[in-house]
């Protein structure tokens, strides 16, 4: 839906609800306010958490009888005194994970934390990543083709890495239905334990061909810290995949070590080079010279792996492409 922030007047378009473009504004607009947490406002909340406590029922005992909660109360402060050393490190390891830290079991090395301060220090840009990916998808989802409650999913998850993290091409438009179905949505697929993926990695990501940036069945992309993200069209046969994914590979770093940049090879895939059947072989093309010896260690590795070069062209043209079952909304799988 399209509203005006309160804050800014901007005109936005927003999932239900909302009144702010942006997590900046909301914080604007809370700012001086005052806290209903009153000394009153707090007495009467622990009233009512008492007498709570008091008519809790038990779930075989049925309900408490009185005097109960009391001598629960008085066990507890006893076991204290007793045992000042043992309670003082339940009570350090019951703090906040922000304050105990590595005492709390729940510690993953203030990964909530540094989550939460790369959103509020980037929200401008994550909505300005928002909006180019939903202009580009029309405002509609990639899986189902809704138009309602739509969201930006990242391809390459922020939990691996953040270097691709407002890059165009690792965002797709779906709908909260399809976003929930992939394997990456909250916190399905995620292993808690692992840190981000150290600079200069290499990913490489087979999508359906909806999600692509535009019409290819494969695309590079560099990030900030020198990350390379591979994006691959899903294909009936796995080998076909890991052979573009091996070309794309190979054009991204000898583009890199020559001094072409993502932005010249984009400008003209999408320009001069969209009417043609594979932009990379045009000699004006800015990365042709790449672009040639990744085909050659392509067919060479074809070769090996007895894989037609005339039936591998033509799948890569469009016969090969996989769809899955749901309309491509399930979440693609990494190398």
């Amino acid at each position: 839906m399209l509203i005006n922030c309160k804050v800014c007047n901007t005109e936005a378009r927003v999932s239900k609800g909302r009144k702010y473009c942006s997590r900046r504004c909301c914080a604007l607009d809370q700012r001086g306010r005052s806290l209903p947490h009153t000394p009153e406002w707090e007495a009467k909340r622990l009233a009512a958490v008492r007498i709570a406590s008091a008519r809790r029922r038990g779930v075989k005992t049925g309900l408490r009888p009185p005097g109960v909660i009391e001598k629960m109360r008085d066990g507890c402060e006893n076991w204290r005194r007793q045992n000042p050393e043992a309670a003082a490190a339940v009570a350090i390891r019951n703090l906040p994970k922000d304050v105990a830290m590595e005492n709390n079991p729940n510690w993953r090395g203030g990964r909530t934390k540094n989550a939460r301060d790369f959103y509020t220090r980037n929200s401008g840009k994550i909505v300005k990543w928002r909006a180019e990916v939903f202009e580009r998808d029309g405002h509609r989802c990639k899986g189902c083709g809704a138009t309602e409650r739509l969201e930006c999913h990242h391809i390459l998850p922020l939990v691996t890495t953040k270097a691709f993290a407002f890059h165009r091409a690792n965002g797709v438009t779906l709908c909260h239905s399809c976003h929930k179905k992939t394997d990456s949505w909250a916190t399905k697929g995620r292993d808690h334990s692992s840190k981000d993926a150290a600079a200069g990695s290499i990913h490489v990501r087979f999508i359906p061909q909806s999600w692509h940036d535009y019409d290819t069945c494969g695309n590079w992309q560099v990030g900030e810290d020198g990350s390379v993200l591979i994006l691959v069209s899903q294909m009936s046969d796995p080998r076909y995949q890991q052979l573009v994914a091996v070309h794309e590979l190979v054009e991204c770093l000898a583009c890199i070590a020559d001094g072409v940049t993502q932005e010249m090879v984009d400008a003209f895939d999408m320009g001069p080079g969209s009417d043609l059947d594979e932009p990379g072989n045009s000699p004006e093309a800015p990365y042709h010279h790449q672009h040639m010896m990744a085909t050659e260690v392509e067919k060479r590795l074809a070769a090996a792996l007895h894989v037609n070069w005339d039936d591998y062209d033509a799948a890569v043209g469009d016969a090969g492409i996989w769809e899955s079952d749901d309309g491509g909304r399930g979440d693609p799988g990494e190398t």
